[in-house]
């Protein structure tokens, strides 16, 4: 049975390098992985592909990874969803190895697991997940780093996201839980744990030591939850957020207990989230608009590179086409060439011709001169001949003689 492990948290929690442990166990990523970038020099160990098709489907609902507010996945219409697993499965397949299991990391999956459900247990994929945690404060501290985003709008998004992904706990119980802190501090210790949590060896200890000692960075954990920048956000909220992050990392506490305690945000939390709403559904509407603008780009570039490609052709094959006329124009003017040749020629045949008939008649005149000559020189000799000889000359011989 094909095994896959979702790593799960949410944005800038430190999924990042949980993700890249998991190769610790032998998981596979995968050959096509988010290029590293100035916020995560290290690189995200997310698959592109997955990720996209992710990105793509919350903008189809007019939504994206910062949403407040996502459409309730469990109405959408059946083709929608379909269309989605589909697309999911046709790439999912591809990656999922013989042996072993592959690693999808995507915090957007912390909400967009239900859509996953059916479609794994229809193609029979066993399931497990790596729920990773951060300090809410830390988190919302880098967003705004980031993205200049509120700490308000970050610690909600925190408490959205691990709210929604205790469904999947419940879907797919194989899970451990485990705090990016922790992994900074004692990450032998928290790799161990996991390990016996989802029944995985690790490889080597060579590969152990490789994740521990050269690629974790605890310079990297740049975000403060003591910054004054904290403190100018509402109280109440970002004490809930805090209760909920310690409660949450607690194994002894129950899946319905978490859910019950992520659920309470606050009176204040709730006014804010009715009240950001409307500007929320703009942005995304805007995100929307600004998406099907792009794929309306993106095809305009392909058929013009289509238009160019055969427009190379065609300069190539008219190229080639004037090449063949320029060798018939060659040979053209060649025969051409050829042609006054002979006729020069000819005409010097033809003014040759003309002397040699002109001989030739010269010579017959000349010719039939010299017989009449020698017939009169004949006639002559037989007259001298009969009066030599006492004969009697020939009737009209006399008169036929030429004596000049």
């Amino acid at each position: 049975m094909a095994e896959l492990l979702l790593v799960l948290g949410m944005h800038r929690s430190g999924t990042s390098a949980f993700a890249r442990a998991m190769r610790v166990f032998g998981g596979e990523l995968g050959s096509h992985l988010l290029p590293p970038a100035a916020d995560n020099p290290k690189g995200f160990y997310e698959d592109e592909e997955l990720q996209k098709i992710n990105d793509d489907f919350l903008l189809t609902q007019r939504a994206h990874w910062d949403s407040l507010h996502l459409p309730d996945l469990r109405t959408l219409p059946a083709a929608t969803i379909k269309d989605y697993q589909a697309h999911v499965w046709s790439v999912l397949q591809l990656k999922l190895p013989a042996e072993g299991f592959f690693v999808f990391k995507d915090p957007r999956m912390c909400r967009l697991w239900p859509l996953w459900v059916d479609l794994l247990e229809k193609q029979a994929v066993r399931v497990k997940i790596l729920w990773v945690l951060r300090n809410p404060l830390a988190v919302a501290e880098s967003l705004f780093q980031r993205d200049s985003m509120p700490i308000l709008l970050g610690s909600l998004l925190w408490n959205l996201h691990n709210r929604s992904l205790l469904g999947a706990l419940r879907q797919w119980p194989h899970y451990s839980v485990a705090t990016y802190e922790s992994l900074l501090n004692h990450p032998g210790e928290v790799l161990t744990r996991i390990g016996h949590d989802l029944n995985m060896q690790a490889v080597s200890l060579s590969a152990m030591a490789e994740f521990v000692d050269v690629f974790l960075d605890r310079k990297l954990n740049h975000a403060s939850t003591e910054d004054a920048t904290l403190m100018q956000v509402n109280q109440e909220i970002i004490t809930k957020c805090k209760q909920q992050y310690l409660l949450a990392k607690d194994t002894n506490i129950s899946l319905d207990e978490k859910q019950l305690i992520f659920s309470d945000i606050g009176e204040n939390g709730r006014q804010w989230l009715e009240s950001m709403d409307f500007f929320a559904r703009q942005r995304d509407e805007l995100q929307l608009h600004t998406f099907n603008l792009d794929l309306e780009r993106q095809r305009t570039e392909e058929f013009v590179d289509s238009l160019k490609t055969t427009l190379a052709l065609k300069e190539k094959e008219n190229n080639g086409l004037q090449g063949e006329l320029n060798e018939l124009e060659q040979e053209r003017q060649s025969r051409e060439e050829f042609v006054a040749s002979l006729k020069a020629t000819l005409e010097l045949n033809e003014d040759e011709l003309e002397g040699l008939q002109k001989l030739v008649n010269a010579l017959r005149t000349n010719l039939t001169l010299k017989e009449q000559e020698s017939h009169n020189y004949r006639n002559r000799a037989l007259y001298l001949e009969s009066l030599i000889l006492g004969g009697r000359i020939p009737q009209g011989t006399r008169r036929n003689i030429s004596w000049n």
